[in-house]
């Protein structure tokens, strides 16, 4: 019986999706010694086995699945030792093809090992006994000790088959090899076609991504160092997308209004303004007192410094751990909160045995006069502004306050980890800062002053810290992470004031990009989703 052709025609391919972003700056580099702003582009072009997705959960790329202790992949040894196994996805390749296999985590270990290649040090594999490759598609990890960033060892692997030669022989130049960009070769969900320094890059979707072939077929990427100049491409219609560090919060407000072709979207992100005190070199001495700090915090209307300092698009930030983490809204609600309460601040101060003067100040029995020295960066404008808003609120609650603004140009550690008072600053908020109140990171004459902001030495609080880092199973980690949390809090030794923003910049046409928690290559985890309209 003869065949009849199909009377249904065959689909017309469709045109290539195409999208033009921008990154502000201009990257010469996409090594891991490489400046915050190429973070982006490297997340573009480069994949590991495991990495933080936007709201900063672990997740897997190149591997099949994050190893966990529930999983089976993450084993807990009865000496103290640990194990983590990695699977690689079987289709996993390089751009160009060519097989991404256990030997390229094998010689990025060796690479992060190598003394005489310091930009490539890792500390984590202090922790870290062997690493050893059963087959081409399975690496073992045994562990000396406990570690619970282990799920991150590989998040920027590199390619035997190009660098193991220049690794070995070529190390003093090994990072101006014209592999870190111009012909940077990796495994991520695009690929570099184009790198015109100073201009842009031109990237194409990866057939072969793990996750799925991208769907914007291509990506251009301009380099524009200038905020002005990006604020006049994207209200040309000439940039569709802001990678990374991007517009201020100020100009952000004023393109919220008058970029018709996309929205801007200021979100907090695990960052916060925040007050510390000083436990080190303390003057005077009612700053060493937990009572005089509670005091402090309710004599400040941080609710009203959010609406007037960031036009109500922040929050209050009551304890260190930022927000968007579902996992962490628990915890982060038992963290002790000092509302706005001017009557209990004086009450509080008063049980210091400080009085009023006549004046309307504190003083002593001996009649001396309760004043603070507080500095921050002279240069930052959010801390400028901040720091006038607390002075202000101090002194109407009797505290004498005397504002230090420190020059850009003061380089001199010890002056500046040695101050009597309070410092305030902007700094990250997450997990990973927690490790800066331990008492081994206090500054000190005997590591040149480049210890934590605070000089905080408390052996609770060590403790603390160190049950948390060796507490592996993700849920008990989350619970000891919880009480560091409610001790900063509850000591007050990080007074935060509000979180930090971020500010994405994303075109209408644009679909399924997940504005993030974190500048850098979090931002481009879901890049193989991101779509465009029309």
């Amino acid at each position: 019986m003869a065949v009849r052709p199909s009377s249904q025609a065959s689909p017309l391919p469709r045109a290539p999706k195409r999208l033009t972003a921008a990154l502000q700056g201009d990257p010469k580099s996409l090594g891991t010694e490489a400046g915050t702003f190429a973070r982006p582009l490297r997340g573009l072009l480069h994949a590991g086995l495991a990495n933080p997705d936007e709201r900063g959960y672990v997740r897997a790329q190149l591997a099949e699945a994050v190893p966990t202790v529930e999983n089976g992949l993450w084993k807990l040894l009865p000496d103290g030792r640990m194990e983590t196994t990695w699977r690689i996805h079987s289709g996993a390749q390089w751009h160009g093809g060519s097989p991404f296999t256990s030997d390229d985590v094998l010689f990025t270990a060796q690479v992060a090992q190598d003394r005489e290649l310091p930009s490539f040090r890792d500390a984590a594999y202090a922790s870290v006994e062997s690493v050893v490759a059963p087959d081409p598609l399975t690496v073992v990890v045994t562990w000396k000790t406990l570690y619970i960033n282990a799920d991150q060892l590989f998040g920027n692997p590199l390619p035997r088959y190009l660098l193991a030669v220049p690794a070995r022989e070529e190390k003093a130049t090994f990072t101006e090899l014209p592999y870190w960009n111009l012909s940077f070769v990796g495994t991520g969900p695009f690929q570099l076609k184009e790198w015109v320094p100073g201009i842009h890059v031109l990237l194409t979707a990866n057939d072969a991504y793990p996750l799925g072939r991208p769907v914007i077929d291509e990506l251009d990427v301009k380099f524009i160092p200038s905020s002005n100049t990006l604020i006049t491409n994207l209200l040309a219609g000439d940039v569709e997308l802001t990678l990374g560090q991007t517009l201020s919060f100020d100009q952000a407000l004023e393109m919220r209004d008058r970029w018709q072709q996309g929205h801007v979207e200021v979100v907090p992100r695990p960052g916060w303004t925040v007050i510390y005190p000083q436990f080190t070199y303390t003057n005077p001495p009612a700053v060493a007192d937990v009572r005089f700090r509670r005091a402090l915090m309710h004599a400040i209307d941080r609710q009203e410094m959010v609406d007037t300092l960031v036009a109500g698009l922040s929050s209050v930030a009551h304890s260190l751990l930022p927000l968007g983490r579902p996992d962490y809204a628990d915890i982060k609600a038992r963290a002790p909160r000092y509302e706005y309460d001017p009557r209990m601040a004086a009450q509080m101060i008063e049980e210091l045995g400080l009085v009023k003067g006549a004046d309307g100040g504190w003083v002593d029995s001996a009649g001396k006069r309760l004043s603070v020295e507080v500095r921050t960066s002279g240069e930052n404008d959010n801390n400028v502004k901040a720091l006038h808003s607390v002075v202000d609120y101090w002194q109407r609650a009797g505290v004498a306050v005397d504002a230090v603004f420190v020059p850009s140009q003061q380089r001199d550690r010890e002056y500046l980890a040695t101050f009597p008072g309070f410092i305030l600053s902007r700094h990250t908020a997450d997990e990973t800062y927690f490790v800066n109140f331990i008492s081994a990171k206090v500054a000190t004459r005997e590591n040149s002053f480049t210890g934590g902001d605070t000089g905080y030495h408390n052996p609770e609080y060590d403790e603390l810290y160190e049950r948390y880092s060796r507490t592996i199973p993700l849920q008990e980690r989350i619970e000891a992470l919880g009480k560091l949390d409610y001790h900063l809090a509850d000591q007050a030794v990080a007074m935060g004031l509000y979180y930090d923003n971020l500010v994405a910049v994303i075109g209408n046409r644009l679909t399924n990009v997940v504005v993030p928690q974190y500048y850098g290559t979090q931002f481009t985890w879901s890049a193989h989703l991101w779509d465009v309209s029309g």
